[in-house]
């Protein structure tokens, strides 16, 4: 019984920090605040391991910069048409160390040097897949 509730807690917390940072990185810039970012690098950031942040204007190569700070046990997180990403994501998102899939389809910043970088990836890269 308590193996099933600590299970649950887990998953509970998890879902929460997940909800709480897709929300304020989505919201735009402006409302995250000193207290809130050391949150995210104390209690919430590790938890997360999803995200979804598609289409969002204000999902930028910054934006990455800090999730791989605060949230470094990311495994799955889509990118796609984030119109603000720049090829230098491709290094930023390096930084995700178990990362299982990245999607970065229809990000219109992402230019031929990007694939390049991605296509000489080791085969079993994550990266490599996107």
């Amino acid at each position: 019984s308590s193996g099933i509730n600590a299970e649950y807690g887990g998953r509970w917390k998890r879902t929460y920090a997940e909800s709480r940072i897709q929300s304020f990185l989505l919201a735009g810039p402006g409302l995250l605040d000193a207290l809130e970012l050391t949150q995210w690098r104390t209690h919430l950031g590790p938890l997360v391991q999803s995200l979804d942040l598609s289409s969002s204007p204000y999902t930028t190569d910054q934006t990455l910069t800090l999730l791989v700070e605060c949230c470094p046990n990311i495994r799955h997180l889509d990118l796609h048409n984030c119109p603000t990403l720049t090829e230098r994501c491709i290094w930023i998102l390096m930084g995700f160390k178990d990362v299982l899939w990245i999607n970065l389809q229809g990000c219109l910043g992402l230019t031929g040097i990007a694939q390049s970088v991605k296509n000489g990836m080791p085969y079993d890269h994550p990266l490599r897949a996107i």
